[in-house]
């Protein structure tokens, strides 16, 4: 059995678990014990204020990444709801010009500019304008010209 087990330093490894070997004094151990114990407690009291402060940074840093988490989900979810919203206008707006163009068509179609002419001239009595009564005027502002009063000849 004793070559079946590997001897180390401070453990004896063999199968069974390993197990501290026991040789020191007793009297000097309880002093260290002491000693040490006065020792662990403040670097134990050390340890567990750097644990607060460890749990409290991993709490801020869990609730940030939640809050972002959240506020990413929320503005995809705008987004997508814009989205939407932006499909349907451009669909309204091609049903609305399709209408319009059809509209546009039946007026056009319904509108002769010959019986327009008759009419005017046959039943309201109107008359062409002759070259003396045409005035150019040339506006480089607009494309149209509002007259309040009479031209100067």
């Amino acid at each position: 059995m004793a070559g079946n087990m590997r001897r180390y330093s401070e453990y004896i490894d063999g199968s069974a678990a390993r197990k501290l070997r026991e040789h020191y004094n007793s009297d000097s151990y309880t002093i260290q014990e002491e000693e040490i114990s006065s020792e662990q407690k403040q670097h134990i009291k050390r340890r567990k204020r750097v644990n607060i402060l460890s749990v409290i940074v991993m709490a801020a840093a869990i609730m940030a990444s939640m809050y972002l988490c959240i506020s990413y989900i929320m503005a995809y979810s705008e987004i997508t709801g814009t989205s939407k919203d932006i499909s349907r206008l451009r669909s309204e707006i091609s049903e609305t010009q399709a209408f319009n163009e059809e509209a546009y068509k039946e007026i056009d179609a319904s509108l002769n500019l010959e019986d327009v002419y008759e009419k005017a001239t046959k039943e309201y009595g109107m008359v062409p304008a002759d070259k003396s009564q045409i005035y150019t005027y040339d506006n480089k502002k607009s494309d149209r010209v509002i007259q309040y009063s009479d031209i100067p000849e």
